[in-house]
């Protein structure tokens, strides 16, 4: 399965268990609707514009990519 393939099969998933939480923090009352709105709106820009580079640059570009995030990640965790 090429890394594209994969992310995209993750998404309902993801979408399923957000909802499950997004719901119990609603019957909370812990959810702030101004930033919840500003997140949405920023995410499906994001998720739009991240989408249609990753199609267009290819798998090996989305390979690249997490290679090097994960280092940044790694490095923020033992360093910071």
């Amino acid at each position: 399965m090429t890394a594209l393939t994969a992310s995209a099969t993750r998404r309902l998933t993801q979408l399923t268990v957000a909802a499950v939480g997004l719901t119990v923090y609603i019957a909370a009352g812990l959810v702030d609707y101004r930033f919840g709105l500003v997140g949405f709106i920023t995410s499906l820009v994001g998720g739009f514009i991240g989408a249609h580079i990753a199609i267009k640059r290819g798998n090996k570009f989305v390979i690249n990519l997490l290679a090097v995030t994960s280092i940044l990640l790694a490095l923020q965790l033992i360093f910071g």
